[in-house]
């Protein structure tokens, strides 16, 4: 699971997780009522507001670091970090032993990789741009 819940007086309870569905479910029975796929994961806690007498639910959904952090892999100058996806010590030490081996390149090495990270910063990192480009991909459009 991604986001926190939400539970409703009407007993229902929304969430979402990294599979980038957002899910209601029957408070009582576990039962699901209602998916749909999101752009990206939620990655907040759901959120409920009225207008007009009718109650909506929205959720934060930009996917987070996971989305965004690719294998930084110096020899193919792809990549932009260090994204641990077992989340233990272990898990943690790996990501802390990468970033100490990038740190130990030699500088003019580290300077080149950082600066092209920077320079695609902007799209690598705008989910809307990344999300118009998959979706032109998936559709053949641009």
């Amino acid at each position: 699971m991604t986001t926190a819940t939400l539970a409703t007086a009407g007993d229902v309870v929304f969430w979402g997780a990294l599979d980038r569905k957002f899910r209601a479910f029957d408070k009582m029975t576990g039962e699901l009522l209602w998916e749909r796929v999101l752009p990206m994961a939620g990655n907040a806690t759901p959120a409920t507001y009225e207008v007009g007498g009718r109650q909506f639910v929205v959720v934060h959904a930009t996917g987070g670091l996971h989305d965004t952090v690719t294998p930084l892999q110096v020899e193919r100058c792809t990549g932009n970090g260090f994204r641990f996806d077992i989340y233990s010590a272990d898990g943690l030490r790996w990501a802390i032993d990468e970033a100490m081996k990038f740190h130990a390149l030699p500088a003019d090495r580290r300077a080149a990789q950082i600066a092209r990270i920077m320079r695609e910063s902007p799209v690598e990192f705008s989910h809307a741009a990344r999300h118009r480009a998959r979706t032109s991909s998936r559709t053949g459009t641009t």
